[in-house]
C-alpha cells in the first residue's frame, strides 16, 4: 500500500503499536486536529488501515517507524519523541512489562527483599 507524506509523518507520531492502538489514536486525535487538509488525511487514513489485514498493517506500521525520516527535520513534540525512539532502537513494552505488575505479586519471589 502506497501511503502519502502526511499519511506516513502521521503514523510515525502515533504511539500505538498495532493496527487497533494507532486506529484508535488516530480517530481519538481527528476531533482536535485544527487543519482540515490534516484531518482530511487522517480520517483517510483510518480507512485505509482499517481494509487492510492486521499481519500487513503490523508490518506497514513496524516499517515506517523504523525507516521514515521527516524531511524538514522535526517539527512538534510528537515528531521529537518519535525520532527519539527511532534512534535508540527503543521496543514497545506490552503487557504487564509496562506497570512492572509482577513486582505487587505475593506469588513473585524477588531476589532482594525485606525478608530475612
Amino acid at each position: 500500500m502506497e501511503l502519502n507524506e502526511m499519511e506516513k509523518r502521521l503514523i510515525f507520531q502515533t504511539e500505538g503499536y498495532g493496527k487497533l492502538d494507532v486506529t484508535y489514536e488516530l480517530r481519538m486525535c481527528l476531533p482536535y486536529i485544527p487543519d482540515p487538509v490534516r484531518r482530511k488525511t487522517a480520517a483517510g487514513l483510518v480507512r485505509k488501515l482499517d481494509a487492510m489485514p492486521e499481519k500487513d498493517c503490523l508490518a506497514l506500521i513496524q516499517d515506517i517507524r523504523k525507516n521514515y525520516r521527516i524531511p524538514a527535520g522535526p517539527k512538534t513534540m510528537g515528531e521529537l519523541l518519535a525520532e527519539a525512539r527511532q534512534k535508540s532502537g527503543a521496543e514497545k513494552l506490552k503487557g504487564h512489562d509496562i506497570m512492572a505488575l509482577e513486582l505487587f505479586d505475593p506469588e513473585v519471589k524477588h531476589m532482594i527483599g525485606s525478608e530475612a
